[in-house]
């Protein structure tokens, strides 16, 4: 990944566009029941990095960051459960 530090929000801001969703807040008696085994992963600050890779492997990331490639996905190929 090119970049470092995308919020959770941001990431979920993108895909309710995509699919025509409002983004709603989960208070905490929610996010258990919507999250399931993630849910204590989603309080955590917990920052992704591809420092280590880039360095260990002289690798550099190519192509769209993850919010523009979340925008430019096709999400009328998405089914969306009831």
């Amino acid at each position: 990944m090119a970049e470092e530090g995308i919020a959770l929000r941001d990431i979920a801001a993108v895909i309710a566009h995509g699919l025509n969703l409002p983004l709603t807040h989960l208070d905490e008696s929610q996010v258990d029941a919507w999250f399931g085994w993630f849910a204590p992963f989603t309080a955590l600050d917990l920052r992704a990095s591809s420092a280590w890779t880039r360095e260990r492997l002289q690798w550099q990331p190519v192509g769209p960051g993850l919010l523009e490639d979340l925008q430019n996905m096709d999400y009328h190929k998405v089914t969306l459960s009831q």
